[in-house]
């Protein structure tokens, strides 16, 4: 399909009652990469990129909400089949949130949706466990290997080897990507590295050394980061009295040296006795990385992922993340 037809046809499945704007954004890239070093390597790397994000505004009496949807893979525009059908999603999500309550706030027992526990996995063990961060003494995490800092439901892993947005066959130190666990069971595992971190610490690099173009210096930096999938199913894992659920993410910040986190979900629901009922919207999540693992009391057996853009020291550079259902026993709420 034409890519411009493509545009025009998910904005207008957007275009439903309440909803006052819509944006779609399209962004492809084949790219051809040749790496060279002294050691006599000569890689040659060919990758076709596809990404869209799709926003749908909506608007009653004075309140506006949002909806927001991605779609991404290596690839073509296969990859954007099911766009309108995500576009529907994203202005239903917003009309609904116009009615949706704000949580009360405190510590409750909270599950978090693939896309947010994406988000945990990537942006509060993600790059606090990026070597030049732990070298630099700017990640919570620094002389910590070997610690258990979860329970034996957290599995965290880097895989840049599997079929996702964050993928590669090597970095851009020549080294082969690799699948590498952050956490198992609980135990802070591993790094991730470059060549030059790697023998800082005196091992093998972890194949993490990423740049956005020729013309940039690589730096340390994840691929596709996740939580494994569990043993629960989801009525389990909504087995819950009283709690919050928490979808999507909105907004947030992390400081990796510190661990805190506030991450704002883009919806959620009042879970009692194991049912959803009131809507929420609005939800802020609080805590901190080294606490928050040790709440992780059930890990679902659905998976997701999502794609998306990292920056860091001015570069940007595709990953993606996700992850089954979470349930984690206590969590700030606001």
């Amino acid at each position: 399909m034409d890519k411009i037809k493509k545009l025009f046809s998910v904005e207008s499945r957007a275009k439903q009652k309440c909803i006052k704007n819509t944006s779609v954004s399209y962004t492809d890239a084949c790219a051809e990469k040749f790496f060279l070093n002294s050691q006599g390597s000569e890689i040659i790397q060919k990758q076709t990129m596809t990404y869209m994000g799709i926003a749908a505004v909506a608007a009653r009496e004075g309140i506006m909400q949002e909806g927001y949807e991605v779609l991404g893979a290596i690839g073509g525009m296969d990859a954007l089949d099911d766009a309108e059908i995500k576009a529907e999603r994203a202005a239903e999500r917003a009309v609904k949130l116009l009615d949706a309550k704000t949580p009360k706030g405190g510590n409750f027992c909270c599950v978090i949706d693939g896309k947010l526990a994406g988000v945990l996995a990537h942006e509060a063990v993600g790059h606090a466990s990026e070597a030049d961060l732990v070298l630099a003494n700017n990640s919570a995490l620094s002389n910590k290997t070997g610690e258990k800092i979860g329970t034996n439901h957290v599995n965290i892993v880097d895989d840049a080897t599997i079929n996702a947005f964050g993928s590669f066959a090597y970095d851009d130190d020549g080294v082969p990507g690799q699948k590498k666990y952050l956490m198992k069971n609980g135990i802070l595992n591993s790094f991730l590295h470059s060549r030059d971190t790697a023998s800082e610490f005196k091992i093998n690099s972890t194949g993490n050394m990423r740049a956005q173009s020729y013309s940039d210096f690589p730096v340390v930096r994840m691929s596709n980061t996740f939580f494994e999938k569990g043993e629960q199913n989801l009525n389990e894992i909504f087995d819950v009295r009283t709690g919050v659920y928490a979808k999507g993410m909105k907004g947030g910040q992390v400081n990796p040296k510190t661990g805190n986190f506030v991450f704002v979900a883009e919806e959620g629901f009042l879970i009692e006795n194991g049912e959803l009922t009131k809507m929420l919207r609005d939800i802020t999540l609080n805590g901190n990385i080294l606490t928050t693992l040790k709440e992780i009391d059930a890990v679902g057996n659905d998976f997701m992922m999502s794609p998306g853009f990292c920056g860091k020291s001015g570069q940007t550079i595709r990953v993606s993340d996700g992850g089954p259902h979470l349930r984690i026993g206590e969590v700030a709420v606001g």
